[in-house]
């Protein structure tokens, strides 16, 4: 089941893009009219998603526009729990699933951009568990009517295109109908049959990224990140040099 239990991949990047000290600096706020914008059309905002909460269709929102690098709308409108009436706010703090994928995809072609890993490079060069892997392949057994699963090495190994792509042939536990595979990802402690976002680990954003031994993975995997080429500093230069808005 090695396959399955690889994928400590990028993902875990984006947690430390996300959470290093210099991202948590707040913006330099200005008025829009500073910036080029109008005060009176983002006075509109509030209203329109405010029909959409009264009529059931939206729970709550936060929004913050920032235009050349300053903070000139802030608004929370809603409830972060309807059922106690505790009211939005502007640092409530969301879980954004696949919204993590254009992050870590942007981190991702920064490196390959400066040449610290290329598309074609095998996932086993940065993540040398992943190496000579199994495939947990379905066959029908029609003497017993029923599905059997055999473990079969890998065609290939999977490169950091196919992370970015969607072609690694890693899956979720929730999801995936491969017995073996949920059962793997039960016995790692990243899975729980009927939790749909069941995380066992407990970790903090800083232990992600406290130091070079920070253990990086994701729901959908059970390997932890080892020493490798692309060293946790080069993920804080490119926090630093992220486009940030204008």
């Amino acid at each position: 089941m090695s396959r399955n239990k690889c994928g400590g991949l990028l993902g875990g990047a984006c947690f430390a893009i996300a959470a290093l000290p210099l991202l948590a600096q707040p913006l330099p706020t200005a008025k829009p009219e500073q910036v080029g914008m109008s005060s009176q059309r983002l006075g509109r905002i509030v209203p329109a998603l405010k029909q959409e909460i009264d009529a059931g269709r939206l729970p709550s929102a936060v929004v913050l526009i920032a235009r050349k690098g300053k903070l000139v709308y802030s608004e929370s409108i809603g409830f972060q729990d309807k059922e106690t009436g505790t009211p939005m706010k502007t640092d409530a703090v969301f879980r954004i699933y696949s919204m993590t994928k254009p992050l870590v995809s942007v981190a991702a072609m920064m490196l390959v951009e400066e040449g610290k890993i290329q598309l074609t490079d095998p996932l086993s060069k940065y993540f040398p568990a992943c190496k000579g892997m199994l495939v947990s392949v379905p066959r029908a057994d029609s003497v017993y009517a029923r599905v059997t699963y055999n473990m079969v090495p890998a065609d290939r190994e999977i490169t950091v295109q196919d992370l970015l792509r969607h072609t690694s042939g890693l899956a979720y536990g929730e999801i995936t109908q491969n017995g073996p595979v949920r059962d793997a990802y039960a016995k790692a402690g990243v899975f729980q049959a009927g939790v749909r976002d069941y995380d066992s680990r407990g970790l903090t954003p800083a232990e992600f990224v406290g130091s070079s031994r920070s253990r990086w993975s994701t729901p959908a995997s059970g390997c932890r990140r080892r020493r490798g080429r692309v060293s946790l500093n080069h993920f804080r230069s490119i926090s630093r040099r992220a486009p940030r808005p204008t």
